[in-house]
């Protein structure tokens, strides 16, 4: 990316962080709303990328109504590698559907045939 990308992580970002267990390293890009940063992952001493949003900065319509999307759309990619390979049309045209479910014992799955709660 450009010479100013650079930039080290704010002084009051990284304290948040800290908390949740990442390290901010540097600024890899920026967006409308954020910037993206080098970070690392202490526990797992693993390199990631973190992208943080200015929420005073951004407009309350991006934050509710688009963002969501926007974090499903990357934990779905995350979770589910097939979903990069499919457009959103053929997802809808697959016979198989897929659910996304809390962490817990095995018994407490659901079975195929039921219907999930709403």
């Amino acid at each position: 990316m450009g010479r100013g990308m650079a930039e080290v992580a704010p002084p009051a970002t990284p304290t948040v962080l800290e908390q949740f267990g990442y390290e901010l390293k540097q600024m890899l890009g920026h967006s409308t709303y954020g910037k993206v940063y080098k970070a690392v992952a202490c526990q797992q001493r693993a390199q990631v990328a973190i992208k943080v949003i200015s929420k005073r900065k951004t407009p309350e319509e991006y934050l509710r109504e688009l963002l969501p999307h926007h974090i499903q759309d990357v934990i779905l990619r995350l979770l589910c590698p097939a979903s990069q390979r499919l457009s959103a049309q053929e997802l809808l045209q697959t016979p198989w559907v897929s659910r996304f479910l809390p962490p817990g014992p095995l018994g407490d799955l659901p079975s195929a045939t039921e219907a999930p709660e709403t």
